[in-house]
């Protein structure tokens, strides 16, 4: 994601309809779902597999069939993980706002199964954060492909600006040919946020790019609830304007941005707390390696030392170590303090003068403070995810 500009122009987008989000599988992968827990099967691309049925997540297992619950006690898992999943769960529990108005634009080469995925997660969880924003607030979700150059580069324009989304055919175009498309992670991508100033009655926005081949072995649930996430963090700063990069990151570091993301994006995606455990785990391995080769892993003075290097968003290693760095930190702090005060957090970005005042303000302690508190827990769960 970039950061959030001002002066982005929106028009109204056109709503398209989606089939039934009840996706067909290959016959040998079709078999009644169970209860039973055995090893999740993971995709060449390493990711677990989903499907829906009758609008029910499923995950496969090993074995080729399909399961709709985890039946893992919750004391299998660190109680700092299991706090920060039930504490969200429960302040969304119920919810159900009709404050945001979401218009689709998807192109007809998006993969139908995806876009259906797509739409069922966003739609839901649009409901239960609704109550967060102003009524008959718009947010604008369009999804391209390779085959949208024309759109992309004549259109989009018009609905995003460019600014905003960053140059889409840059990466749209890594989907011409499948093995660049592999090369890069096979999951697509895109971007959100909250238009601000003058612009800002224009509401939200999320523009995710795949291949028009992609199935749902390459589908992350992940990756729309992090991008809400974005226009969560977005509606909250819409007043404020930045005259640098280093003034914006003062108030909102990078690890707040995409780590928060990362860690709502994780919990908000999955149905159980087994299934957001594994998939937090097999993220932090993934970028574990990057992480690794930039900084040391190995101390929780290293973690702190990861933490103030992710406060800014260079260099690039730095970005990178952003998302899985701080999606350990949000969860220590949403499972030490609960949700509702990272939402006052995320509220007093505007009121303070930094992200070291505001943690002063909303939680007593300095931001020095929080990062050694939580670099304890983030370095088990770092060496759990990586061993």
């Amino acid at each position: 994601m970039k950061k959030f500009t001002g002066g982005i122009a929106l028009i109204s987008a056109v709503v398209i309809s989606l089939a039934p989000l009840t996706f067909i599988e290959p016959a040998s992968a079709v078999e009644k779902a169970t209860t039973k827990i055995s090893k999740p099967a993971i995709s060449k691309y390493q990711r677990y597999i989903y499907r829906y049925q009758n609008g029910v997540m499923q995950r496969k297992n090993v074995d080729g069939k399909f399961v709709s619950v985890d039946t893992r006690k919750e004391s299998a898992f660190d109680p700092i993980r299991v706090a920060a999943y039930n504490a969200v769960m429960q302040a969304i529990s119920g919810k159900n706002s009709s404050n945001l108005n979401v218009k689709y634009v998807i192109r007809p080469n998006y993969p139908a199964t995806l876009s259906a995925a797509i739409k069922s997660t966003f739609d839901k969880t649009v409901k239960q954060f609704g109550d967060y924003f102003p009524a008959g607030t718009p947010v604008t979700v369009i999804m391209v492909t390779e085959k949208d150059k024309d759109f992309i580069q004549k259109e989009l324009p018009l609905i995003v600006d460019q600014n905003a989304t960053g140059d889409v055919w840059q990466f749209a175009s890594r989907y011409l040919t499948k093995s660049e498309w592999e090369n890069s992670s096979a999951s697509g991508g895109g971007s959100a946020s909250f238009f601000r100033g003058p612009e800002q009655s224009k509401g939200g926005f999320y523009l995710s790019h795949t291949a028009s081949y992609a199935t749902m072995d390459t589908y992350w649930p992940e990756v729309a609830p992090h991008e809400f996430t974005h226009i969560l963090q977005g509606v909250f700063v819409k007043d404020l304007s930045f005259n640098s990069q280093d003034e914006y990151q003062k108030k909102l570091p990078q690890h707040y941005v995409e780590g928060s993301a990362n860690t709502l994006g994780h919990i908000l995606a999955y149905p159980n707390l087994g299934w957001y455990s594994d998939d937090a785990d097999l993220t932090i391995k993934r970028y574990s390696n990057g992480v690794k080769r930039w900084k040391p892993v190995n101390t929780p003075a290293n973690m702190v030392d990861l933490l103030v290097a992710t406060e800014k968003g260079t260099p690039d290693q730095a970005f990178e170590a952003s998302y899985s760095i701080g999606q350990l930190f949000y969860e220590w702090l949403i499972g030490t303090y609960g949700f509702d005060k990272f939402i006052t957090l995320i509220k007093n970005i505007g009121p303070t003068n930094s992200f070291d005042e505001n943690m002063k303000t909303t939680y007593g302690i300095t931001k020095a403070q929080a990062y050694e508190k939580a670099a304890p827990y983030m370095l088990r769960a770092w060496k759990k995810a990586t061993k």
